[in-house]
């Protein structure tokens, strides 16, 4: 039976990233089946006061601060009302490798220290493993770790092995996540290549959401999926119909690694395939290496564990069985709502806090980052700027270039025209001459008839005597 819903309960989210995997993981999937009504209250950079009037809990995901202007206003809106704000992360963005490609790109750089605020001000912080709760404790007391667990509304387990073989010796290794994971996916290619080579023409690679590693497109045969949806509900039905045999889940050693959740585990399993998995937290606490999933680390253990599911059917079957077991059992979201349950039942009762802890460095921080916000601001408008002044010297560079094209295109034409317009008088000419010529010629063969015939020869005599006698009387 499903726990009761807390009364009255109506919560406003705010995000900038839509109905993606976290959202829907830790907010809209069980708010959903609690039958807990949600309004998504910032919406094409705008927060909708008025679907927030009648809402008592504020939760805000990721990096919502960004827009640091809407987030000013949401927490000012929730003091003034005194309802509770809760911060809800389930990525160490704070520790992002020098390797990552966002940070590489920059892309979290600019809501990292609204982040940091956020975690001073909310009055409650969900995060997805005790890793990350650990890290965040000493800047917020009220921290609460809500794991990510299978939606089964969404998922709905395949007890049938998942293959997609063309024949029997035809084995498929796929891979899914996003281009983020290039570092990991770059830590284990060595192996995919070993693999190749021992298994060269038998096997096939699927690659989902990031792109094949070259190396590995170059001497076998790979497959890139690129998902048409962020949605993550789309997600799971495309994900549901990709075929695997085999699939991997490699991530680096790092911290920011070690606090994320195993959610690979949960999707790999519900679509029946077995998977290896990298042997650090979050897997470690989730996986029973050899009977759930296999675990490795160094290039051998890789190596290894792919060989022996290429090579035995029936351990592929029996990892997944076991897999399968384990989420019903403690992974299905269904089976979980009383955590969210008591958490928003929690929640509805807390009082604000008159006084914070971290008052002092919270003012700080409060001062800085609308100084950061204006820079940022200031930057992204005169970058904004310069874009559009560039993209507007493209334009009239393409419009010059278009211009040239059809005044080269009609002189073309033009002397096209002429050139066929010569090209026909030559040819009249050319006939003419031709006519001539054959007049000339029909000439010449009567005159030679002429010449030949008996008539012409037995009045010769006549002829020269008359031509005498004509010059005689001139």
């Amino acid at each position: 039976m499903n726990p009761i819903k807390p009364p009255t309960m109506k919560i406003a989210f705010f995000t900038n990233h839509g109905p993606d995997a976290m959202a829907t993981l830790r907010l809209i999937g069980p708010t959903k089946m609690l039958e807990i009504e949600v309004e998504l209250a910032y919406q094409i950079g705008k927060i909708n006061i008025d679907k927030i009037k009648d809402c008592n809990l504020f939760i805000h995901q990721r990096d919502f601060c960004k827009d640091f202007d809407a987030y000013k206003t949401m927490v000012s809106y929730a003091h003034d009302e005194k309802i509770p704000v809760i911060f809800d992360l389930d990525d160490l963005l704070f520790e992002l490798p020098e390797n990552h490609p966002d940070r590489k790109s920059g892309f979290f750089t600019a809501a990292l220290l609204p982040m940091l605020q956020a975690v001073f001000e909310a009055d409650a912080i969900t995060v997805s493993t005790q890793c990350l709760a650990d890290y965040l404790s000493p800047y917020n007391s009220n921290i609460h770790v809500i794991p990510n667990f299978l939606n089964d509304e969404i998922w709905k387990i395949d007890t049938q092995l998942n293959q997609n073989k063309t024949d029997s010796d035809n084995v498929v290794i796929g891979y899914m996540g996003g281009h983020s994971h290039q570092p990991d996916l770059a830590m284990v290619l060595p192996v995919l290549l070993r693999v190749t080579e021992n298994y060269h023409g038998n096997l096939r690679f699927k690659f989902i959401g990031i792109q094949a590693p070259p190396e590995l497109e170059s001497i076998s045969e790979t497959l890139w999926i690129n998902p048409e949806s962020y949605i993550y509900a789309n997600f799971a039905d495309f994900f549901k119909s990709q075929k695997l045999d085999i699939a991997i889940a490699p991530i680096c050693e790092n911290l920011f690694n070690t606090c994320k959740s195993g959610i690979k585990y949960l999707e790999y399993s519900a679509i029946g395939v077995p998977a290896i998995y990298s042997a650090i937290p979050p897997y470690k606490q989730m996986i029973q290496n050899g009977f759930n999933g296999i675990l490795a680390n160094s290039e051998d253990e890789w190596l290894n564990a792919l060989i022996a599911l290429i090579e035995k059917p029936d351990l592929r079957k029996r990892l997944v069985e076991n897999a399968q077991k384990d989420i019903r059992d403690k992974w299905l979201l269904s089976n979980n709502l009383k955590v969210f349950s008591e958490f928003y039942q929690q929640m509805s009762n807390f009082e604000v806090p008159t006084h914070s802890p971290h008052a002092g460095l919270k003012h700080m921080i409060s001062m800085i980052n609308p100084q950061l916000f204006e820079t940022f601001t200031i930057k992204n408008n005169t970058i904004n700027e310069q874009k559009h002044e560039f993209l507007k010297a493209i334009e009239e560079q393409k419009q010059q270039f278009q211009n040239t094209i059809v005044e080269q295109n009609e002189d073309l034409q033009k002397a096209i025209v002429e050139k066929t317009e010569s090209k026909v008088q030559l040819s009249k000419v050319i006939q003419e001459n031709i006519d001539l010529k054959n007049s000339l010629n029909s000439v010449e063969d009567e005159l030679i008839t002429l010449h030949l015939s008996k008539s012409w020869r037995i009045t010769r005599p006549l002829r020269k005597f008359i031509g005498f006698f004509k010059k005689r009387l001139t």
